[in-house]
């Protein structure tokens, strides 16, 4: 997995360390741009003290996986092998 994939799955587990929560979020953003996009949002939001729920980030999530997977057929993040392993 990618640093910003790896980034990610830690920043996600400090606002919600649950399995099905990181493994959906990381698959609705649709990838490597949509993850580092998502990491600089939580990273400016901590910065800036702002309180960030599990909510907002699916939302998030959602809205990037149509902005980076708009024209694409299949997008493919990990298998879940390699997610569980990553958890």
């Amino acid at each position: 997995m990618s640093e910003h994939g790896k980034e990610l799955m830690m920043l996600l587990r400090n606002i919600y360390n649950d399995h099905d929560f990181v493994c959906g979020t990381m698959s609705n953003c649709g990838g490597e741009e949509a993850w580092k996009e998502m990491c600089d949002f939580i990273k400016y939001a901590n910065e800036q003290c702002e309180k960030i729920t599990s909510d907002d980030i699916l939302a998030l999530s959602l809205s990037l996986g149509e902005k980076y997977v708009r024209d694409k057929d299949i997008v493919c993040i990990a298998d879940s092998e390699t997610m569980a392993a990553a958890l």
